[in-house]
């Protein structure tokens, strides 16, 4: 077999092989439930706040990102395993963890259809908790209780009835008391009137704070209001600048 002729076979392979190659990464390696030695053990608890409820039925993954042997296509994060939570809100996935002791980290994802974690990514597996391998030790659970979110939908729309505008740059914060910060900067020219549509807890209140800045100045304008929805209705809020 000449050389072009080699090559030309081998990269036919390569194209045959790289879907089931895909493939294979979303297949789990483990069920979770069978190892019997150096077991590597993931437990927690997921719970509702601000009530404190347990939360059944939530789904876990589990996965293995290996950084000791550099970036490489073939280095993506492996595909551990899935399960859910039970009646009390528990979850424990174990497996042999002979082969995932190189530098590197696990990480636990979970999603609950009506819960979030972080508004950023709601409505989808969001990460909750992750842990370096050299903190690993066989047959000794890792135990986590995670609280998450009840979700309902903020609609903020921010017009201006000015034009131009005495600054150039919105930011926009909303801040969970005893809890995350999410914030986003809007640029603009002359006149706005945005619709944004974000996830923020139930029961919980929350500061929605804004800025109006020509940077690096100080704010021209800068404002915050309280919001809350006691019982998941949706909230509509307005700023006109």
């Amino acid at each position: 077999m000449n050389m072009t002729l080699l090559i030309a076979v081998k990269k036919v392979m390569w194209i045959m092989a790289f879907p089931l190659l895909l493939a294979t990464c979303n297949k789990p390696r483990f069920s979770g439930e069978d190892c019997l030695e150096n077991c590597i053990v993931f437990k927690g608890t997921l719970i509702d706040t601000p009530s404190a409820n347990k939360i059944s039925g939530a789904e876990l993954k589990f996965y293995y990102h290996n950084i000791e042997d550099g970036p490489s296509i073939f280095n993506r994060p492996v595909y551990l395993g899935i399960t859910k939570t039970d009646n009390q809100g528990n979850y424990s996935f174990r497996f042999n963890g002979e082969d995932y002791k190189k530098r590197g980290y696990f990480e636990v994802y979970a999603y609950k259809n009506g819960y979030f974690v972080h508004p950023y990514g709601a409505g989808s597996f969001q990460s909750i908790t992750s842990y370096n391998t050299n903190k690993v030790e066989f047959d000794k659970p890792l135990n986590t209780i995670t609280k998450l979110y009840k979700e309902t939908t903020l609609s903020l729309r921010v017009k201006s009835n000015q034009e131009p505008l005495p600054f150039k740059d919105f930011q926009l914060d909303y801040t969970v008391v005893n809890g995350y910060k999410f914030g986003f900067n809007i640029q603009f020219e002359n006149k706005i009137d945005t619709l944004i549509e974000l996830s923020i807890p139930v029961g919980i209140p929350g500061y929605l704070s804004w800025e109006g800045i020509n940077y690096p100045d100080r704010p021209i304008l800068s404002e915050t209001d309280t919001l809350y929805s006691q019982n998941g209705e949706k909230l509509s809020y307005e700023i006109v600048l």
